[in-house]
């Protein structure tokens, strides 16, 4: 089992020229805030908790649920590539919403590994309030071999 608490600054106005938000120095932020994708590390709070289980020699299995919520409603809504995709100064909820991942490895020999997961983001306040709202759904699979 495992639990994490990440938290990114926001800028709380965005008109006084200082730039107040975090910048995030790599592009990978998965195991971070989740396999959706769909909120950056900038103005964000994201709380998990995680199980992690090998189910068969040469497996492993990660589920994880995520409470995504901004720090500060005057900044907005970032995606993973740090592009504000929403901004609704009048919401008023800081509730992203809520996603659930689950993932896995497989180790297929000693060179070669497949991967895959899917992730689902569930709306909270925020969402509904500044976006269309619907349910968000990123699956995807993934195979590495070392050369």
């Amino acid at each position: 089992m495992s639990a994490e608490y990440d938290a990114a600054s926001g800028d709380h106005n965005q008109r006084d020229g200082t730039r107040q938000a975090f910048e995030g120095l790599y592009g990978a932020y998965h195991y971070f805030l989740g396999e959706a994708d769909r909120l950056g590390w900038r103005n964000a709070r994201s709380v998990r908790a995680g199980v992690d289980f090998v189910p068969a020699k040469n497996w492993k299995v990660l589920i994880d649920v995520r409470d995504l919520s901004l720090m500060t409603v005057t900044d907005g809504l970032y995606s993973a590539t740090f592009a504000r995709e929403a901004l609704n100064r009048l919401a008023d909820s800081r509730h992203v919403g809520m996603e659930g991942d689950i993932s896995f490895m497989w180790t297929v020999n000693a060179r070669t590994k497949l991967a895959g997961g899917i992730g689902h983001i569930f709306p909270g306040r925020y969402l509904m309030q500044s976006t269309p709202g619907g349910h968000y759904t990123f699956p995807y699979v993934m195979i590495s071999r070392q050369f």
